[in-house]
């Protein structure tokens, strides 16, 4: 695997772990295009300093005159899952995707994604294309193993759930059962205690 990938990768699962920076990233109409690719490489620069927001701005400028550069595609979708732009950063992912072919980074970003997001399901495709094209990969499988633990979690939990509804409608049952009981016993009681009008009984003579 080659190094830049493997970056990739470290950057995918730390947007996973880490919460996003403060700061509210530019917005499109504040982005003024740059000529050449010195906003590729200001932009890269400013990543690998940390320099997220100024990075994304960069980037932003860089793709406007070349919108299939996936590295960049690939650098834009983490700052905007760092941001908590889950929606914008899927959607950069999936054009990484598009204009790139099935890459790792991108299919372990769209698994990271789900996975926060509670897609369990969509996770788990996601990790199984990865592995699908490097059966080694360790983010991949160690994510994988983080999320059979918690598709397991549920089912435990939705088992719980099933056995505490069965024992809530048995004691339900019970309770019914025992009321009914009551009030027919209550019943019996009034019947047999319930006094007799008198006979006609006639005068002595």
């Amino acid at each position: 695997m080659r190094p830049g990938a493997i970056c990739c990768i470290v950057a995918a699962v730390f947007a996973l772990i880490c919460p996003g920076f403060a700061g509210k990233l530019p917005a499109a109409e504040t982005i003024i295009p740059e000529e050449g690719d010195s906003a590729r490489e200001k932009g890269l620069a400013a990543f690998d300093r940390g320099e997220m927001e100024t990075a994304y701005s960069l980037f932003r400028m860089h793709l406007a005159g070349h919108p299939g550069d996936v590295e960049i595609l690939q650098k834009t979708a983490y700052i905007l899952s760092k941001a908590e732009e889950y929606e914008d950063a899927r959607r950069y992912f999936l054009q990484a995707l598009e204009a790139g072919g099935e890459n790792v980074y991108s299919l372990l970003g769209l698994g990271n994604l789900a996975f926060r997001e509670y897609d369990l399901g969509e996770a788990r495709w996601y990790y199984e294309q990865v592995l699908a094209i490097d059966p080694l990969d360790r983010p991949a499988t160690e994510n994988m193993a983080a999320l059979n633990e918690r598709i397991a979690g549920v089912k435990q939990l939705e088992k719980l759930k099933s056995r505490c509804d069965l024992i809530f409608l048995i004691l339900l049952s019970g309770a019914a059962l025992f009321l009914a009981a009551a009030v027919l016993t209550e019943y019996r009681l009034l019947a047999l205690w319930r006094p007799r009008k008198p006979g006609n009984c006639s005068s002595p003579r």
